[in-house]
C-alpha cells in the first residue's frame, strides 16, 4: 500500500490493459488488487517469437538503438526497432511508409 495525493476516493486505476489494477481508498491509500503478470515460460516462447518474426521478415535492424529494443514491462512485452528511447522524429525517417512495421 501506498499513501497517495489523489483528490479522488474510491477511484480505480488499470494499467496495461487490465493486467495490474489499483484502488484509491478513502483514507487516499493506493492498493494494488489485481496483478497478472506474464509468466516465465510464456515469456521465453514470447521472446523467440520476436526473434523468428525479425529474421523472418528480412527487415534489417539498426545497428544503433537507443533504449532497449524488447522491453520486459512484467505485464506485457513490448517491441520497439530502434529502441524505446529513440525519438519519434527518428523513428519516423526509418520507416517513413510503415512498410516495415507491417512485415
Amino acid at each position: 500500500m501506498l499513501q497517495c495525493n489523489f483528490e479522488f476516493e474510491n477511484l480505480i486505476i488499470a494499467l496495461t490493459c487490465g493486467s495490474q489494477i489499483f484502488f484509491v481508498t478513502k483514507n487516499k491509500i493506493l492498493k494494488r488488487v489485481f496483478f497478472d503478470p506474464i509468466l516465465e515460460d510464456d515469456k521465453k516462447v514470447i521472446f523467440s517469437a520476436f526473434d523468428t518474426a525479425i529474421s523472418e521478415s528480412m527487415v534489417s535492424m539498426p545497428d544503433k538503438i537507443l533504449g532497449e529494443r524488447i522491453e520486459d514491462r512484467i505485464t506485457q512485452i513490448t517491441f520497439s526497432a530502434l529502441g524505446q528511447e529513440t525519438p519519434i522524429n527518428e523513428k519516423k525517417k526509418w520507416d517513413p511508409d510503415c512498410k516495415k512495421e507491417k512485415k
